[in-house]
C-alpha cells in the first residue's frame, strides 16, 4: 500500500480573505461589491436574497454543496444589513470559488427647492 505523507514544510497556502472574516466590501461611487469566500460551494447551490427580518432588511448568501469524494458538506450562510430604498439593483456571480455580489446604489436625488432673490 502507498502511504502519502503531507509536507508541512512545503505547504503554503495564501488567500487576501480569511476564514474568520470570509468577506471583503469594496466600496465605489454610487455602488458596493461584496467577495465573499464560497470554496467548495457549487454556483447552482448558491442563493443570494433580499430577505425582511424584523423592520430590518438583509441581503443574504447561503448554499450547500456535499462533495462526492470526502462526502463532507461544504456551506455557506451570511447577511449583510441594508437599506432596500436605497439600492437600485444587485446582480452576483461565482467566480474562483468567491461569490461576487455588486449592489448598485440609487443616485440621491437634488432637493428641489425654490430659492428666490428678495429685494
Amino acid at each position: 500500500m502507498f502511504i502519502f505523507d503531507f509536507d508541512k514544510e512545503f505547504y503554503n497556502f495564501t488567500r487576501p480573505i480569511r476564514d474568520m472574516q470570509p468577506y471583503e466590501i469594496v466600496r465605489q461611487e454610487n455602488k458596493a461589491i461584496i467577495v465573499h469566500n464560497a470554496l467548495g460551494i457549487s454556483k447552482d447551490d448558491i442563493s443570494v436574497t433580499v430577505e425582511k427580518v424584523r423592520n430590518a432588511d438583509y441581503l443574504i448568501i447561503s448554499g450547500d454543496t456535499k462533495n462526492e469524494i470526502t462526502n463532507k458538506t461544504y456551506s455557506v450562510n451570511s447577511r449583510f444589513s441594508i437599506n432596500a430604498d436605497e439600492i437600485k439593483g444587485i446582480e452576483w456571480y461565482v467566480k474562483d470559488g468567491l461569490v461576487i455580489v455588486e449592489i448598485e446604489f440609487k443616485k440621491p436625488e437634488k432637493p428641489k427647492i425654490e430659492i428666490k432673490y428678495k429685494e
